[in-house]
């Protein structure tokens, strides 16, 4: 069957379904509906500099904080290697060895420094040895200096440096014997 439309301007709907459409706003009737567009790109403006001021922050604050922590790092590691080469504490006998005065303890007795030269096949073996040194109630401020391997009879040694701080132990630690016996 064939339909003619006789009367103009009515036109027929197409049924539902029958495709997609996409309806776009407007922007002809939105744009002259605006009485003051001086108003529209100032407030544009300032939502755009609040919102990178806002971003800017977040990223700056951001950054801070990670460089926060690895500057407290540093400043641990330095406080590591100051104990270990600066000052008075510089090995005998080396370059910047130099005839400072001692430390004193809380008793007021002098801290005697130890240095530890050594040399070793086994690394294992010198991290069991700083363990142990760390471990022990006469030994404080255990802190390896140097560690290098060194050829010695076409094998390869780990020479190291281990600097260590002598201290009176607890009385625990410490047992008498009378210096007489008697003898019977």
């Amino acid at each position: 069957m064939i339909e003619i439309n006789l009367l103009p301007g009515k036109k027929k709907k197409a049924a539902p379904g029958a495709g997609f459409k996409l309806a776009l706003p407007d922007f002809q009737g939105l744009i002259a509906s605006i009485k003051n567009p001086w108003l529209l790109v100032a407030s544009l403006a300032s939502v755009i500099v609040v919102g990178g001021g806002l971003l800017l922050f977040i990223t700056q604050s951001t950054r801070l904080r990670v460089l926060n922590g690895r500057l407290a790092d540093v400043q641990a590691e330095k406080r590591r290697f100051d104990a270990v080469t600066g000052g008075a504490n510089v090995a005998p006998g080396s370059a910047g060895a130099t005839s400072a005065p001692t430390a004193t303890d809380s008793a007021g007795a002098p801290q005697v420094r130890v240095w530890i030269t050594g040399s070793t096949v086994d690394i294992q073996a010198y991290t069991t040895f700083l363990r142990q040194l760390a471990a022990s109630p006469w030994l404080t401020d255990v802190t390896p200096a140097t560690t290098s391997t060194v050829i010695e009879a076409d094998r390869p040694v780990t020479a190291f440096n281990v600097a260590v701080r002598f201290r009176v132990a607890d009385s625990v630690y410490m047992r008498t014997v009378p210096m007489t016996q008697s003898a019977r």
